[in-house]
Parts: C-alpha cells; sequence; structure tokens
C-alpha cells in the first residue's frame, strides 16, 4: 500500500510539474540505500529471482522480464551468490527469494515536447522466519528490501537502476558474510535521489 501511494505521489509532482510549467526538478528521499535486514542475509544459502508486475506495454518496447532476471543472475553469478530454480528453493532453508517489483508507465505530454516514464522499483528477499515469541509459528516475511522511484527519460535507465540496486543487494549480502561483520545502527543510511524532467 504504501509503495503504490508514494508511486502515486511521485506521479502526481511530475504530471503537476510538466502541465503547469513548474519547476522540472522532483526531491524523493526513496529508500534507495536504506539497508534494514543485512543481518538476515547472513548464512543465505542462494536466492530464486521473481519479477513482477512489469507492464506488458513496457515489454513491447523492449525491457522484458526476461532481460531484468539475465542483468540479475549475471551479477549474482559475478558475486558467487547461488541463483535457486523454484524447486530447488523450495527445498532450501527458507525458501529464500529476492522479488523484484517493477512497475513502470509511460509519460506524454501533448504537445511532444516531453516523454519518459514514471517507475517505482522494489527489491525484496522474503524468506521463512520464525516468531520470536512463539517459535511454533513459521511464516514467510520480507526481511531485506530497497526501494527506489522516479523519472526517467528512457527504460534504458531504468534497467541501470535495478542494476544498481542488486550491486547494494549484493554488497550487503558480502558485507553480511564477512567475518568482520557487525550490525550497528549506523548502517542505517537514506539517501536522497534527485529526479530531473527534462
Amino acid at each position: 500500500m504504501g509503495k503504490l501511494y508514494r508511486f502515486g505521489v511521485v506521479t502526481g509532482i511530475m504530471i503537476g510539474s510538466i502541465f503547469l510549467g513548474l519547476p522540472s526538478i522532483a526531491r524523493s528521499t526513496a529508500s534507495l540505500g536504506l539497508d534494514l535486514g543485512r543481518q538476515s542475509l547472513q548464512g543465505l544459502e542462494g536466492v530464486n529471482i521473481i519479477v513482477r508486475n512489469l507492464p506488458a506495454e513496457i515489454e513491447s518496447k523492449g525491457l522484458t522480464k526476461e532481460s531484468i532476471q539475465h542483468d540479475v543472475q549475471s551479477k549474482l553469478d559475478r558475486a558467487k551468490i547461488k541463483v535457486l530454480s523454484a524447486r530447488e528453493a523450495l527445498s532450501t532453508a527458507g525458501a529464500p527469494s529476492l522479488d523484484l517489483d517493477v512497475k513502470i508507465s509511460e509519460l506524454r505530454h501533448p504537445s511532444e515536447k516531453f516523454s519518459g516514464y514514471i517507475y517505482s522499483i522494489g527489491v525484496t528477499l522474503t524468506q521463512g522466519v520464525i516468531l520470536s515469541r512463539d517459535p511454533k509459528i513459521a511464516l514467510h516475511a520480507d526481511t531485506w528490501k530497497l526501494e527506489d522511484y522516479g523519472q526517467a527519460s528512457k527504460l534504458d535507465e531504468i534497467r541501470s537502476k535495478i542494476k544498481d540496486m542488486i550491486d547494494i543487494f549484493v554488497t550487503s549480502y558480502q558485507a553480511a558474510n564477512t567475518k568482520a561483520f557487525e550490525f550497528s545502527p549506523g548502517d542505517l543510511e537514506e539517501k536522497d535521489t534527485e529526479l530531473k524532467i527534462k
């Protein structure tokens, strides 16, 4: 619900800027860089990659689920993070999946002076957890999450942003799986993202 709300706010800001001729800069505090679940990556055996919600009209323009999955798998392979099939994930402790929620809408000004895309991207590690107050209760939950949203003039820019987000996941995984890793509140860093509409 929160992600959809933020996506709507950004869309409204940008459409308002375009149609009302307001300054073409929207400032967002998307949680790109906000790492809340690094501890949950310790000992992770691998992940199943799932790409969700990419509109068919965007796929028809060249950014497909398959291309995103290929990009993600390539980065995980290079980092020696095992990519699991759906069947393998089910037989792995926690049934871990790396979910990419990719929402993209095309924008076009009536005068044709501007065209581009609004996007909302979520990268989430979902795995089995046990409720601390009642160990008999086990469920699937989001344990690591990264979000970004904004505007891009080309789909390749959005594809690059997804790659950057996977780089952050890989960095967090590597940090969590080194002997020197110790979690502290100082690891949490929220970055502002400046979005420009040309």
